[in-house]
């Protein structure tokens, strides 16, 4: 019985300092493999935060232009809209003041219609101060034009719409004009 004694204690002082090197160098192992992991993972969300900021900032090349033409194209909508040179351009002597309305109506809303993609690339405020000036030159030739008598040719009511704007001081795209370059320079 002795001798069991005497190998099962040499087998043990073998065996327990064999067990603790392959259980610090389990440690060793699984504390080398976790950091290296977290390094690739690192590394990885660099390159793709990288990669991210380049394809941004390639948008932001690609877009900025873009953005830029729209403020511009919304100015020249409401330039173009402004009463004094709505009138001008489309003066038609010989006309009637309801077929000249008309016509001025029919303008606004063409010219509108042709500048509505431009809302994509526009901040919602200068969007709606276009709308809201487009109304608003809707509303001032609809008033201008209920008020004209029967007998009154376009010219009456292209002047009638002048003398409106002039002595009202009355220019709702000017207004607007005004807040989208305040946008633009503070944007841009």
């Amino acid at each position: 019985m002795e001798t069991y004694g005497f190998v099962i204690l040499e087998l043990l002082r073998y065996l327990i300092p064999t067990l603790l090197v392959i259980l610090v160098l389990w440690m060793l192992l699984r504390f080398f493999f976790r950091r290296e992991e977290a390094i690739r993972r690192q590394e990885m969300e660099s390159r793709d935060r990288a990669h991210l900021a380049g394809i941004k900032g390639e948008n932001t090349r690609i877009i900025t232009p873009i953005r830029l033409q729209a403020y511009e194209r919304i100015i020249l909508f409401l330039d173009r809209i402004t009463p004094d040179n709505l009138v001008m351009r489309l003066r038609m002597p010989g006309s009637g003041s309801g077929e000249m309305q008309g016509l001025l109506l029919q303008n606004v809303r063409e010219e509108f219609e042709h500048n509505m993609s431009q809302q994509l690339y526009v901040s919602d405020e200068a969007w709606e101060m276009a709308k809201q000036a487009k109304e608003e030159v809707i509303q001032l030739i609809n008033n201008t034009g209920a008020g004209m008598k029967e007998g009154d040719n376009g010219l009456d009511l292209c002047r009638k719409i002048l003398e409106q704007v002039s002595e009202k001081d009355l220019y709702p795209t000017v207004k607007a004009i005004h807040a989208i370059k305040s946008e633009i320079r503070r944007l841009f």
